[in-house]
């Protein structure tokens, strides 16, 4: 009678690992999904910063520039002149920086999530497991 409680034993561990198997499997996926999504976070936050860093730098070369032009002027009208052609220079910049930014942060969104869709699809598509827990059966032993 021992022997054939060994053998039942046997059966019920081989049954649960394998029922684990998809478990383990999706968390294994479910890892690589989170680094894969973090490396294209970090890559768009890298580009998104070296833009910015860029972009002050320019803005910082405009203000010696402009204060070179200032200090060169000899009247009022030219300092006016100077003051509106800088403050028009700079609004177009700051406007095309932003659309920039704007296009950078949905370029980083889309990468960022593009990782967590695939695997989210190719669970769905593969996975009965899904409709198994959405009929409440949360114990992969009762499979």
């Amino acid at each position: 009678m021992p022997r054939n409680t060994k053998s039942k034993t046997r059966t019920t561990q081989a049954s649960a690992r394998e029922a684990l198997d998809p478990i383990a499997a999706f968390n294994g996926a479910a890892a690589e999904t989170f680094v894969r999504t973090c490396q294209a976070y970090t890559n768009g936050s890298t580009t998104m910063n070296a833009e910015m860093m860029s972009f002050m730098n320019n803005r910082l070369n405009s203000g010696i520039e402009f204060t070179q032009a200032m200090s060169k002027c000899e009247n009022w009208a030219g300092v006016v002149d100077v003051q509106q052609k800088w403050a028009r220079q700079a609004t177009e910049e700051y406007f095309a920086e932003g659309s920039r930014l704007v296009q950078l942060a949905a370029k980083l969104t889309e990468e960022s999530w593009e990782p967590v869709y695939e695997q989210a699809n190719q669970t769905s598509s593969r996975s009965h497991y899904h409709n198994v827990l959405l009929r409440g059966h949360l114990n992969p032993f009762e499979l």
